[in-house]
């Protein structure tokens, strides 16, 4: 949405979220999804069900310092990482390995993967792990992560995409 659409509402609190592409950097990047796996791996990863944090852990947070609230933000990082091993595992077992395709997970840092081992889970067999290559620390330089120039066909019979 454009920044003087965006302006037009004066409630921020109505506004969509807007993120600053200069302030956030990728921890993971899927790669060979399929339309039903990524719809299940987004739906599931948004509402997990976990409690918000409540008003004494709020306050306990803001006497911290920088220091041990990064720490915090390291153990965010692993819990993230813990919940998409487990629904891949839980895919897994939903709907078939043979139903899964060979996912590719690229990674900000390797050491990222095997976080998981800590909790005492594996990662499936249909997922591969790789490197991340980014540029300035922000931008996806990878090639298999970039989208393809070439638009998608769907429903084609002949060499002559469907419109």
């Amino acid at each position: 949405m454009p920044k003087t659409a965006l302006r037009q509402i004066k409630d921020i609190t109505l506004r969509p979220p807007y993120i600053r592409r200069d302030l956030w950097a990728p921890l993971v990047v899927v790669c060979n999804n399929t339309p039903e796996t990524l719809h299940h791996t987004h739906t599931i990863f948004c509402n997990p069900g976990t409690a918000e944090p409540t008003a004494s852990e709020l306050k306990e947070l803001r006497g911290k310092t920088q220091a041990q609230r990064k720490a915090l933000r390291c153990d965010e990082i692993a819990s993230k990482v813990e919940h998409l091993c487990r629904i891949y595992i839980y895919l897994e077992a939903k709907l078939g390995r043979e139903a899964m395709p060979p996912l590719k997970l690229f990674w900000e840092r390797e050491a990222f993967k095997d976080l998981v081992k800590e909790k005492g889970l594996e990662w499936p067999s249909f997922v591969s792990h790789d490197k991340l290559v980014l540029r300035k620390g922000i931008t996806i330089k990878t090639p298999e992560c970039l989208p393809h120039s070439t638009p998608l066909t769907l429903g084609t019979t002949s060499q002559q995409p469907v419109v």
